[in-house]
């Protein structure tokens, strides 16, 4: 009997719940679900073309920035060749109103892209560095700040080196060099200007050395600008560090040794020919795998050296050793420069004499308008005219002379005047000249010094020059041994693929 009974109450469940089942399946049937399909809301396509300077090899590409159909704020670059293939795209992030550049942050065909809606002094973009191997981009960018005048909207960039990020307010104007950093992918400082315009006091820094160039209180005029901006500008731009793409592999030293006569067995290369026959720089080239190596084959270990020359931060650039006697000696340039983890490190260039030639001092004229060959250009111009801009006590400050050079010109194209001469005068605090900024036309006058930098100590003497030559840049190093005009040595040397071709003059 209880056997039966439970299989009643078994079949009675079961019949229960498949009442239940069958009902909620009916219940299904008889109310569908509802799918909802929202339709994505798309945007028309934006398209902004970029004038890109594409080379020859490159003739009809083109290069744009394209907007994003389901997000019209987000953008692509978009490279197409001639017959309007895609050849690369890639995102280049959100933007608003983009602004693009080609400019020459690191070569001149950078793309720098940023945000035009933006706060422009406040804002970042992003630098999509050109691959020459690949003909494309590199698809990685780099942050960059902006770096164009909100005013003027000019920008100051060095190619491949520094490039000026300005923030001003009532209270304060900021200046900062920076560099790309190719190795590293990003933006490093170089050097910062603070002025503080409520104390009057300026900080001018090093930001590689980690050091200060200036710190005090200036002078300003009544409108709160720098008396003497100019000078320390110029101190700004002239003591920065620069970082290399990559640390150049130097494994010795390479020599130029100048001989008063050659040695008639010795073979000579082509360079060494050249330097003979064409330049009269009599000599060969060397090289050792040390300092001590080269001072040792001259004589010179242990030795104290005739003259050194430091920079503000302690950086040795130059060390001269010399035998007044026998007019012997021998010497190191050396090049200081920062690699791209910012280590500073060094290259040298030796140099080694047999002989000292022998000069008399004429002190060079400081305050001229005329060439470094003589002759202001005037006869070899049309409509020759010539400013001048003085200090307040007088001296000369800026002088142009310009004029039409004919023979350059086109017939169907009118001539602008072109600089003939350009002489900037650069003054310290104490009103005595630091430096002169000289520029000359090279079709007007030689191509040798055409740019010439020249620089005075306190009491206005001359003691180095930097000048411009074909092949890359001359020195001349003026050595005075005691308070007067004349220096003891001059010492020139022309940096020439590697070599410093030296001459060493002693005055009389």
């Amino acid at each position: 009997m209880k056997q039966k009974a439970s299989g009643r109450i078994a079949a009675a469940v079961i019949l229960l719940c498949t009442l239940i089942i069958g009902g909620c399946a009916a219940r299904q049937e008889e109310e569908p679900a509802v799918v909802v399909q929202v339709e994505e809301e798309k945007y028309e396509e934006i398209i902004i073309p970029v004038d890109y300077p594409f080379s020859a090899e490159m003739e009809g590409y083109r290069l744009s920035l394209v907007s994003d159909t389901e997000s019209p704020d987000v953008y692509e670059v978009r490279l197409c060749d001639e017959i309007g293939q895609i050849v690369q795209q890639f995102s280049c992030g959100q933007l608003k109103e983009p602004l693009v550049f080609c400019d020459a942050l690191t070569s001149w065909r950078d793309l720098e892209i940023f945000s035009g809606a933006e706060e422009e002094e406040e804002q970042t973009g992003m630098l999509f560095v050109w691959d020459q191997e690949n003909n494309c981009f590199l698809e990685e960018g780099i942050e960059i700040p902006w770096y164009k005048n909100e005013k003027t909207d000019e920008e100051f960039a060095w190619r491949g080196r520094g490039f000026l990020v300005s923030r001003d307010t009532e209270a304060r104007e900021e200046r900062r060099i920076c560099q790309i950093d190719l190795n590293r992918k990003e933006t490093v400082e170089l050097g910062r200007w603070i002025f503080d315009r409520t104390e009057n006091r300026l900080t001018i820094w090093n930001s590689l050395e980690d050091t200060a160039i200036f710190e005090g209180i200036v002078e300003t005029d009544s409108d709160g600008r720098l008396n003497n901006e100019m000078y320390f500008w110029t101190l700004f731009q002239e003591q920065l560090s620069f970082i290399t793409i990559s640390e150049p592999e130097q494994s010795e030293i390479f020599t130029w040794v100048s001989r008063q006569e050659s040695e008639d067995d010795e073979e000579q290369n082509g360079f060494e020919y050249v330097q003979e026959h064409v330049f009269g720089n009599r000599g060969g080239m060397e090289s050792y795998a040390s300092k001590q190596d080269l001072l040792a084959d001259f004589g010179f270990v242990d030795c104290v050296p005739f003259y050194e020359l430091y920079d503000q931060f302690g950086n040795l650039l130059l060390e001269l050793y010399l035998d007044e006697q026998s007019g012997i000696g021998c010497g190191l340039r050396h090049v200081i420069y920062f690699v791209d983890d910012s280590t500073k490190a060094e290259e040298l260039y030796g140099f080694a004499f047999d002989s000292v030639e022998e000069a008399v001092w004429e002190e060079p004229k400081i305050y001229i308008q005329e060439s470094v060959y003589g002759g202001n250009g005037a006869d070899s111009v049309e409509d020759f005219k010539e400013e001048l801009e003085c200090t307040d006590d007088g001296k000369p400050e800026h002088y142009r002379s310009t004029g039409i050079i004919d023979w350059l010109g086109d017939e169907e194209i009118p001539i602008a005047p072109a600089n003939i001469l350009s002489i900037d005068y650069i003054y310290r605090e104490d009103g005595t000249l630091y430096k002169r900024d000289y520029v000359h036309n090279p079709y007007i006058f030689a191509t040798t010094s055409c740019s010439l930098d020249s620089y005075y100590d306190e009491a206005e003497r001359l003691i180095y020059e930097n000048g411009y030559i074909m092949h890359g840049d001359y020195e001349n190093y003026y050595i005075y041994t005691d308070e007067g005009r004349k220096p003891a040595y001059g010492l020139m040397l022309d940096n020439n693929l590697n070599y410093c071709i030296l001459v060493l003059v002693r005055y009389e």
